[in-house]
């Protein structure tokens, strides 16, 4: 993510510039090449939020499978759904155990 906000502040940066100089730059006939070149470092940046974004969302779900099977594994083990203390001794074993 702070890939993503440091490319869009690069965007809005040179847009700044470019909005700055746009009277020298329609004499000069850039214009329409730093709007181009405007438009791909906002298109980069969308890019980079977009891959935080899903990779974000790969967690999320990893996380929300991940819960019920260590549950359900707890309990195969010898955990009762009704002993919190011994439930959650052995789920905090279970996933800080060094391997």
């Amino acid at each position: 993510m702070t890939t993503a906000t440091r490319l869009r502040g690069h965007a809005s940066s040179f847009a700044d510039q470019a909005l700055t100089n746009v009277d020298v730059a329609r004499a000069m006939g850039m214009a329409d090449g730093l709007v181009r070149h405007w438009q791909e470092k906002r298109y980069q940046a969308g890019l980079s939020h977009h891959h935080a974004s899903d990779l974000g969302e790969d967690f999320q779900a990893l996380g929300q499978f991940l819960r019920p099977a260590l549950q359900v594994a707890m309990l195969c083990a010898g955990a009762e759904p009704a002993d919190d203390r011994r439930g959650k001794a052995l789920q905090g074993k279970a996933l800080w155990q060094d391997y």
